[in-house]
């Protein structure tokens, strides 16, 4: 199903965007960011959700739609398909964060430059309440509230639009 929001921006539901699979047992809640560029998105997506649920440390609770809308730092580069994801975890946010970026370069993320286009983007928005001031991970993001990517999947996820 879908819905336009306006001429670039759209709501997307598929068979595991929004889904809530289980409850958790883990400790920690992280909210993460999914994005991505090129490639078949939606099938990475799938992909990621099913590695998820197959990965003994994190267990998923629940995730937004797809939110398709254009990239927010380039007006050349192919459209974006994005989503936010609520997991529990007995990770902490440094483990996560690297499990995270293995998970990428799996999916073929490579950093060539800034804002790159890439077929997977994983982002720690949110763990627990920690605030972290580590140039190699800022908690929460230090963008999340400037992006409708983060912000409209978010509302989604909590039912509030």
């Amino acid at each position: 199903m879908r819905r336009v929001i306006d001429q670039k921006n759209e709501i997307v539901w598929t068979a595991r965007f929004p889904s809530a699979p289980r409850e958790s047992r883990k400790r920690r809640r992280a909210l993460i960011g999914i994005g991505g560029n090129i490639g078949n998105v939606k099938r990475a997506f799938d992909r990621l959700f099913l590695r998820f649920i197959s990965d003994g440390a994190i267990d998923v609770i629940k995730t937004s739609p797809l939110f398709i809308n254009p990239d927010f730092a380039a007006n050349d580069t192919p459209i974006f398909t994005n989503a936010v994801i609520l997991i529990q975890t007995n990770l902490s946010a440094f483990a996560l964060l690297k499990r995270l970026q293995n998970i990428e370069k799996r999916f073929g993320r490579t950093r060539s430059f800034r804002n790159a286009p890439r077929p997977l983007d994983l982002d720690i928005l949110f763990f627990e309440t920690k605030r972290s001031y580590n140039p190699k991970l800022l908690l929460p993001h230090p963008k999340w509230r400037d992006r409708a990517s983060v912000t409209i999947p978010t509302l989604l996820l909590q039912g509030t639009i």
